[in-house]
């Protein structure tokens, strides 16, 4: 017996584009081009410097410059310098609530304020080195 020369082959040999008449060329540029765009897509979204943008405010002390960091990046603070007085840290809010800290993710825009406190005077205390406190 012969094997039908007309039959219609089965669904699986088929595949999903039967209806498509496209030429393997052509099909090749488009998938291409769709990898381009989407490759362009993503370097200018991580280029373009969108992000989140913490201001510092050294409340007296010296400028510390605006900082942009990728949503979820890791924070890394400066230590401002004010003349007698010592730096205690950076802070979420005006009335030292909250401290942040480096290594903290940044998540959105935010301000930091600096909390200080007056210098102690280095000489107070002091002693003849010997390491006792003066007696009298």
């Amino acid at each position: 017996m012969e094997p039908e020369k007309n039959k219609e082959p089965s669904k699986f040999n088929r595949g999903m584009y039967k209806g498509v008449r496209i030429s393997v060329k052509t099909l090749d540029k488009l998938i291409m081009g769709g990898i381009l765009v989407i490759a362009l897509l993503i370097i200018v979204g991580v280029s373009r410097g969108d992000g989140c943008r913490v201001t510092y405010d050294s409340r007296g002390g010296s400028d510390v410059a605006c900082q942009t960091y990728l949503y979820d990046e890791p924070l890394e603070t400066e230590v401002p310098q004010r003349e007698g007085y010592r730096f205690e840290g950076w802070y979420f809010d005006e009335g030292y609530g909250r401290q942040a800290f480096d290594g903290m993710n940044v998540q959105s825009d935010l301000t930091l304020y600096a909390k200080w406190v007056p210098a102690a005077d280095d000489d107070a205390g002091a002693n003849d080195g010997t390491g006792a406190c003066d007696q009298e």
